[in-house]
């Protein structure tokens, strides 16, 4: 009896599965779910799934201006920037700062309060030294200003 259970169990369990899996695609498709996106990618080495997720999160914003659009689009930007640098494509990776400074002065232009986007800018800040270690004591005391102002504002 309790083989019968477990074949039906399994029987029942794999296609209850690739329901919810045909489900969680479909909203990772839709951009709701992107952070497992960029973490698949990042996993498993395959870093231009994680530029084409950037794309098309980008696109969703140039279509309906959404807000959170441009920070889940600056999050991405923040990780791949990492990894740009850390595979010393440091060409590409000032392109993708630049692209992220804009992001943060138009998420700023909305809610010059917003400390998660402080934070960000500290970092970007800071990529921008790694990037040009001769600017640092520029880039540092503004990375420095703008996490000490981002802190303040959400301890």
């Amino acid at each position: 009896m309790e083989g019968t259970y477990l074949r039906l169990q399994r029987k029942l369990i794999l296609p209850l599965f690739l329901v919810f899996a045909g489900l969680f695609i479909q909203q990772t498709a839709n951009g709701q779910e992107y952070r497992a996106v960029i973490y698949e990618a990042y996993i498993t080495g395959k870093m231009d799934r994680w530029k084409t997720a950037m794309d098309t999160r980008y696109a969703a914003w140039k279509s309906d201006r959404k807000t959170e659009d441009l920070y889940a689009l600056l999050e991405m930007e923040y990780g791949y920037i990492a990894w740009l640098i850390s595979v010393d494509r440091k060409k590409e990776a000032r392109e993708m700062v630049k692209s992220a400074e804009q992001h943060i002065e138009q998420l700023l232009e909305h809610k010059p309060d917003w400390a998660r986007v402080l934070a960000f800018r500290g970092a970007i800040y800071g990529f921008k030294v790694g990037l040009n270690p001769y600017k640092a004591v520029v880039w540092g005391k503004r990375s420095f200003d703008s996490n000490k102002e981002a802190f303040a504002l959400a301890p």
